[in-house]
């Protein structure tokens, strides 16, 4: 069962959905599924549906939500950074313990979700499992983002030229819209990352402590063909390295940031639903 959900932070309302298992109640366990800053609940290439189906047939309760500023909720998209965007996860941990009462949480995230995951680990006690997809590099290697734009806009130039995006623009087969929020949402991240002032910038500094702090366990799935995927490896294996924990690191070979082949995308839901459920 899917329904359309809403709870308010800050006097805005926030929009998602709920998947609930079908048949009863479910497990004790749930999942928030957190998109990147570009995007909205349904995830790349609606991979967060997918996902939350599947996984909401394991027994799992789903939340998928937009944040301020975002997809269907209230605010200003030149309001939100991470700190706003940890917050509103705050809260939607918060109503989904309240709706279903699990008692074991996970957050995945997706590029920048992945920090807002790392930032709202400790919201509750229920939050034992983060499942970062291509997570951004926290601390001091948030510079890669600039490469990663260059690497975007590089690939929409070339494909620019290609007879067959031609074909494809004038068949309607290509989502323009999807296209500007990529490009747009790439080159604003690397001039503000997020709108963020000094109190954003004071909550991304606390992050790798956040994050080697959590007493849970973490999986990280990047692809091999994302330029950024090196440098994000290293930089969180620097991390946690010397803490207590519990890591795993798996990547899907020649995939793409958003792993978008069908190959690439059933790779991901099935490494992150073996790891959930083993």
């Amino acid at each position: 069962m899917e329904e359309a959900v809403s709870f308010t932070v800050g006097g805005a309302t926030l929009r998602g959905v709920l998947h609930c298992p079908s048949g009863g109640n479910g497990d004790s366990s749930a999942i928030v599924f957190l998109h990147g800053w570009s995007g909205y609940r349904i995830g790349p290439h609606r991979m967060f549906v997918k996902a939350a189906r599947r996984y909401a047939q394991r027994g799992c309760h789903c939340l998928r939500f937009d944040y301020r500023g975002r997809g269907d909720s209230d605010g200003a998209t030149g309001d939100a950074t991470i700190a706003s965007m940890i917050a509103d996860t705050e809260r939607a941990i918060a109503f989904l313990e309240e709706r279903t009462a699990a008692s074991h949480v996970t957050l995945i995230g997706m590029c920048s979700g992945g920090k807002v995951a790392i930032g709202a680990a400790r919201a509750s006690d229920a939050v034992d499992r983060l499942i970062l997809w291509s997570g951004e590099l926290i601390g001091a290697g948030q510079e890669g983002g600039g490469r990663k734009s260059a690497f975007v806009l590089r690939e929409y130039m070339r494909k620019l030229f290609l007879r067959a995006t031609w074909r494809k623009i004038f068949a309607g087969a290509v989502n323009m819209r999807m296209v500007r929020r990529a490009v747009l949402g790439n080159l604003r991240r690397d001039v503000d990352h997020g709108g963020g002032g000094q109190t954003d910038a004071v909550v991304q500094a606390s992050l790798p402590e956040r994050l080697a702090g959590f007493a849970g366990r973490v999986l990280f799935i990047y692809g091999g063909g994302d330029p950024e995927s090196p440098a994000a490896i290293r930089g969180y294996r620097r991390i946690v390295e010397g803490s207590s924990l519990q890591c795993d690191f798996h990547t899907v070979d020649r995939a793409d940031h958003s792993f978008y082949s069908i190959a690439d995308e059933e790779h991901v839901l099935s490494a992150a639903e073996d790891w959930l459920f083993a």
